[in-house]
């Protein structure tokens, strides 16, 4: 995913749904680095970092 200039949150979403469900969630801890985003899009992230995980507890 190298220079994605933007994602939405229900990009978050399907990625890190993906991501539990194939490997578990603590694979959102471990796999997966999310670097030079904008404040705002580190916000939508980890917003749905947090939903994702929510919803698979």
């Amino acid at each position: 995913m190298d220079r994605v200039l933007g994602a939405s949150s229900s990009f978050f979403n399907v990625l890190l749904s993906e991501l539990v469900m194939r490997l578990g969630s603590e694979a959102i801890g471990t796999r997966i680095q999310v670097t030079g985003l904008t404040r705002t899009q580190q916000t939508i992230f980890e917003r749905s970092r947090a939903a994702v995980l929510r919803s698979f507890s």
